[in-house]
């Protein structure tokens, strides 16, 4: 989403090449709709993605127009994105789902398990190293440190998020190792350009784990961004790890101030688009799927409707925005105009530090397996 200077002022226009198998697919489900009216029924596609604002940019920026275009209802439910989810439908025979959004991490290690068809490798899979070709990118979403403004005035840093002496009050952090020991070598001093380095040697993973014992009474645990915006906005932490779009829209709504946002250091996370195994006739209608949300046109729509951050250009969002920083992502109006001006990025900041797939491909099912033992101490 990021690198879209102005996406609410430019139109991108879909080449010929590029838009003629997509076109060909849709005129296909054009037909079987036409087909499934006289009939006296309307045809339904289902797509699983992760609940909150997500799903609510995802259902106006992409399916609405998908059903315009094609007459095909697509019913948008949610998951938590997690393989044992995934694991219980296929044991069950369930498979209703023509697409599902996937963190990255997760499907490095799920097409290896044959969960997910393979559909062929894009451009992306190739550069980040994902080449199993089981997935499409969907979308990055950035993961910050975010904060109660109306009860912390000064902004924090990762080592403050620490410190609940200093900060007394409750801690948002997601139930999973991918971001969490992240965040706690952060807190730790470790670089940003350090933490794989560190995490690869068994000492950097005791060393996570050892700072997360020492906040362990004072977490809130969250598994969807949903949850991370409202363990926020309901009060019930001070701060938290949360997606910046999720707070940013939490922001817009806010009647009681809005929610900081730290922008350096943050954490980036990619999504893909999958089609699960043994979607039998399915098949077809998900790659139509996934192809139609791919599209630098759809891209575009959901750049402008879940921004990573508000439009640098906004005068309200950029404004006494100096101590804070974050990259060019593409926003809103009315999101980047409720935005508070501390909140705001200001253009120079570094990149965000990918959570990384190459990592968690070959480490996740050790550190997870940890991790769970740690959750389970008393």
């Amino acid at each position: 989403m990021s690198g879209l200077k102005n996406p609410a002022r430019s139109r991108v226009t879909v080449s010929r090449r590029a838009a003629t198998p997509v076109l060909a697919m849709l005129a296909l489900l054009v037909g079987h709709a036409h087909d499934a009216a006289s009939r006296g029924r309307a045809p339904h596609l289902v797509v699983a993605t992760l609940p909150g604002e997500l799903k609510a940019a995802q259902t106006e920026a992409l399916w609405r127009p998908f059903t315009r275009e094609t007459r095909t209802v697509v019913d948008v439910v949610t998951w938590d994105g997690t393989l044992s989810q995934l694991r219980q439908r296929l044991r069950a025979r369930k498979h209703d789902w023509s697409l599902a959004l996937i963190e990255d991490t997760t499907l490095s290690v799920g097409c290896g398990q044959g969960l997910f068809l393979h559909t062929g490798n894009s451009p992306r899979d190739k550069t980040t190293g994902v080449s199993d070709g089981c997935g499409v990118h969907a979308l990055s979403v950035d993961l910050a440190l975010t904060w109660d403004a109306s009860k912390l005035q000064t902004a924090p840093t990762w080592a403050d998020f620490w410190d609940v002496a200093r900060h007394p009050g409750k801690r948002g952090l997601r139930c999973d190792p991918r971001g969490t020991l992240e965040a706690a070598l952060l807190s730790d001093g470790v670089p940003p350009g350090d933490i794989y380095a560190t995490l690869a040697t068994p000492e950097g993973v005791e060393r996570a784990f050892k700072r997360l014992s020492q906040l362990r009474p004072y977490i809130v645990w969250w598994s969807t961004p949903e949850e991370a915006a409202r363990i926020l906005t309901s009060g019930a932490a001070l701060m938290g790890t949360a997606p910046t779009a999720e707070i940013l829209a939490a922001n817009a709504r806010s009647k009681s101030g809005p929610f900081g946002i730290l922008w350096s250091p943050r954490l980036r996370v990619d999504y893909d688009w999958v089609i699960p195994a043994g979607s039998g006739t399915n098949t077809n209608q998900g790659k139509t799927l996934e192809d139609w949300a791919t599209a630098p046109e759809q891209f575009q729509a959901m750049a402008i409707r879940y921004p990573s951050a508000p439009l640098p250009a906004d005068p309200v969002a950029t404004s006494g925005s100096s101590r804070k920083s974050g990259d060019q992502s593409s926003g809103t109006k009315d999101v980047a105009t409720n935005v508070a001006p501390e909140s705001a990025p200001v253009n120079d900041t570094p990149p965000p530090l990918p959570i990384s797939s190459a990592f968690w491909r070959d480490h996740l099912p050790a550190i997870e397996t940890r991790f769970d033992q740690w959750l389970a101490e008393r």
